[in-house]
């Protein structure tokens, strides 16, 4: 509880994430202090969003088996043993969509995690970025504007 480290013992690999936070050391070659702890917010705030994969597959493969079986255990109690052909459409269809994504709150808690997560990723990065670039004698806007928005057509 009191670790500062951010792996998960019995589930990640400390040689992996000390692997991670080289790289990132490596790739952004941070000079002085507070960039170097800018970089491992980096490094963190990625080891992080690389979890977000694993738990959606997971809490994928939790919600189809809970929701098949049981729409499936309903249906085979009337009429012998279901499959998914035996299911009735609307039940066929929430059954396969399941299996691409989680439903419901699942869903909406990974999507707001993910995008919590790259907010401040990417604030982080702008930060670095505009130091680096004010110590190496450039200039650079105090503030910065990403707007994401579909293609104009």
């Amino acid at each position: 509880m009191l670790s500062t480290s951010p792996v998960i013992e019995d589930l990640e690999d400390p040689g992996e994430w000390e692997r991670h936070l080289r790289g990132m050391t490596e790739a952004f070659e941070p000079a002085g202090y507070l960039e170097e702890v800018l970089v491992g917010r980096i490094a963190l705030l990625t080891w992080r969003l690389r979890r977000v994969i694993p738990y959606e597959r997971d809490m994928t493969i939790i919600d189809h088996a809970s929701h098949y079986y049981s729409t499936a255990a309903l249906h085979s109690r009337r009429a012998g043993e279901a499959t998914l052909q035996d299911l009735a459409p609307d039940a066929a269809w929430e059954v396969a969509s399941r299996r691409v994504l989680p439903f419901d709150q699942t869903l909406a808690t990974i999507m707001r995690y993910e995008s919590h997560l790259h907010r401040l990723w990417l604030q982080t990065l702008h930060e670095l970025e505009a130091i680096q670039v004010r110590r190496q004698g450039g200039h650079a806007p105090l503030a910065r504007l990403d707007i994401s928005a579909p293609p104009a057509n």
